[in-house]
């Protein structure tokens, strides 16, 4: 199958329409048919985000007792070559900007390059401020910014007494970030926040309609479509309810 044919058979994606297609069926789909060479080592690159989240989510199903610990945790999540640091016991945030960089560092697309850099610029904009709302002293502030690879988290860092943290000029989303990080309605606030990261996908993607740049922009979608899908206030509650049975238990 071409590949112009491969995305001409993909559905079309909205902000605010549901998924179309499951994950595991566009991965399937993009992998029986994407071409050999760089193009479908990029998208390697980018799924191993699926086992960035099979490793956290496992972990935090331990500490939660959702599963038992042992021989299961230990199977691989992938048929993938997966990278050493994805072993290290380190939390999701710090394996995102790890995996960023694994990207940014192996990628052949100018998109996912670009997309990785501009990407982790609006999560660390988005930690920055959050850690200034909880007013986290600098120390902890650099212990939350580990696995950083570009300059924006060094700019905060040495910024971090000042009100804008020194990004105001640098990032022309900062203002979006901080109107919606000032929201009391959560739900509102992760929509605007998604609608920027959709927003930074075709920024990065530009006219590149028919590439292997627009499989990958395709998946990045896709995942802000199931996310927003997924969201279940009854499963919410269970898990909150089940996080805070632990914490009363550490105090008995």
């Amino acid at each position: 199958m071409s590949l112009v044919y491969l995305i001409t058979g993909l559905p079309r994606l909205g902000l605010d329409s549901h998924p179309p297609i499951t994950r595991a069926q566009f991965t399937r789909r993009a992998l029986n048919n994407m071409p050999e060479g760089s193009g479908c080592r990029d998208l390697n690159l980018l799924l191993l985000l699926e086992d960035v989240d099979a490793t956290t989510r496992r972990a935090h199903q331990d500490i939660l007792g959702m599963v038992p610990v042992g021989e299961e945790r230990r199977k691989p999540f992938s048929d993938r070559p997966l990278p050493a640091w994805l072993s290290e016991d380190r939390p999701h945030h710090v394996l995102m900007r790890l995996w960023r960089r694994h990207i940014y560092q192996r990628a052949t697309s100018s998109f996912l390059k670009k997309w990785a850099r501009e990407s982790l610029n609006l999560a660390e904009l988005i930690a920055a401020l959050l850690c200034r709302q909880e007013e986290m002293n600098k120390d902890a502030f650099l212990t939350q910014m580990e696995g950083g690879f570009d300059s924006t988290w060094r700019m905060a860092v040495s910024h971090y007494e000042d009100p804008d943290l020194g990004l105001s000029k640098r990032l022309n989303f900062y203002q979006h970030v901080v109107e919606a990080l000032r929201l009391e309605d959560f739900v509102e606030m992760e929509r605007r926040l998604e609608a920027l990261r959709w927003r930074t996908i075709n920024t990065c993607l530009g006219l590149n309609t028919f590439s292997v740049e627009a499989v990958l922009a395709y998946y990045l979608k896709l995942r802000i479509l199931e996310r927003r899908a997924a969201r279940n206030e009854e499963l919410g509650n269970a898990v909150l309810e089940k996080m805070l049975e632990i914490d009363r238990g550490a105090f008995v």
